[in-house]
């Protein structure tokens, strides 16, 4: 089954710690099932242009208890890169495009979305031909936990 988009307002659990948002290790709790592992999570006010993906993170199952909560790992700010979980979730780096290119086609780099992008470049990007993955990414050893109350984003006057 293909990644569900979710475009969330990042609404914090206590107080934001230095590292917020991209060296922080990010954790969505009170999300009701409403957000599965594997599914792509967006959050519009983290754009702030140094990167096409710096607000592109990737639910993933906990990797210590959390009752319900889901890590959201973060692939890289400047390029559409995969974690190793996500490659592990969805069988194979071979299965990375079928997964999730429906929902990032559609998902806000801030302003723009991946279709737009593959439309500038003449068509399907190389990207999807090698797949970049980290197996490092969205690991924030010795950082703080964040956590993010799960709250979908209003949509701005005008927009669908």
């Amino acid at each position: 089954m293909p990644a569900k988009l979710h475009t969330l307002k990042a609404k914090i659990v206590g107080e934001k710690p230095e590292c917020f948002p991209f060296r922080c290790q990010l954790k969505l709790v009170n999300h009701d099932g409403a957000v599965a592992p594997g599914d792509v999570v967006t959050f519009p006010e983290f754009f702030s242009g140094a990167g096409e993906f710096e607000g592109i993170y990737f639910a993933a199952a906990p990797a210590e208890g959390g009752e319900g909560a889901l890590d959201l790992l973060l692939g890289d700010v400047e390029y559409l890169c995969f974690p190793k979980q996500m490659v592990d979730l969805v069988g194979g780096a071979d299965k990375l495009e079928e997964h999730f290119r429906p929902a990032l086609m559609s998902a806000d780099l801030g302003g723009m979305t991946l279709a737009d992008m593959e439309e500038d470049m003449g068509g399907k990007a190389d990207y999807w031909k090698e797949v970049a993955t980290k197996d490092d990414a969205g690991k924030k050893d010795g950082q703080p936990t964040t956590e993010i109350i799960y709250e979908v984003e209003k949509k701005r006057k005008g927009s669908d």
